[in-house]
């Protein structure tokens, strides 16, 4: 009687001593965190994953480009007036899809899978018209650049789409 009696008691000051600890049970890596949350990130969701994934990258800024191309001062002044066009068209979608995303993962958060769902087709869309524009802008490219250039500017942005820089929350943009 007086082991049980002593488990039992044990037990109680074992769980109040893992209630009152604010990292919870288990501390980092496991068990739950602050506020009953999971401290773990929460199994895949195809759609927090559609929505977290970034924009493609845009194409470097002329100052880039001028080093790895050996730009002369005309070709320079084209591809910097070209892509301050592109960035000016596209950086306002890249912003509505980052505030989209965000919106998306607090949809899923709370539960609201159809409301997510209705916001990633927006992202897909601007993700498609900056694809298109991105196009437009790597074709114009051919207009005053020489093919080798143009190669050369090929493997830089499909090497750099393969490998993206890391963004962070506050800069969301590539460059």
């Amino acid at each position: 009687m007086r082991f049980s009696l002593l488990v039992v008691a044990t037990s109680l000051m074992v769980a109040s001593a893992h209630a009152q600890d604010p990292g919870g049970m288990g501390g980092p890596g496991g068990g739950y965190g602050r506020r009953g949350s999971p401290s773990r990130p929460p199994a895949a969701n195809p759609l927090a994953e559609r929505a977290l994934r970034p924009p493609e990258p845009s194409p470097p800024p002329a100052d880039t480009m001028t080093t790895i191309l050996s730009l002369d001062s005309t070709q320079r002044e084209r591809y910097s007036a070209g892509w301050d066009s592109l960035i000016r068209d596209i950086q306002p979608m890249r912003d509505s899809m980052a505030a989209q995303a965000d919106i998306v993962r607090s949809a899923i958060a709370q539960g609201y899978q159809d409301a997510a769902r209705d916001r990633i087709a927006t992202i897909d869309r601007m993700a498609k018209a900056i694809h298109k524009r991105n196009e437009l802008f790597d074709h114009s490219l051919r207009d005053y650049l020489t093919k080798d250039q143009v190669k050369l500017y090929q493997k830089f942005r499909d090497d750099h789409k393969a490998r993206p820089l890391p963004t962070s929350p506050g800069n969301r943009s590539r460059f």
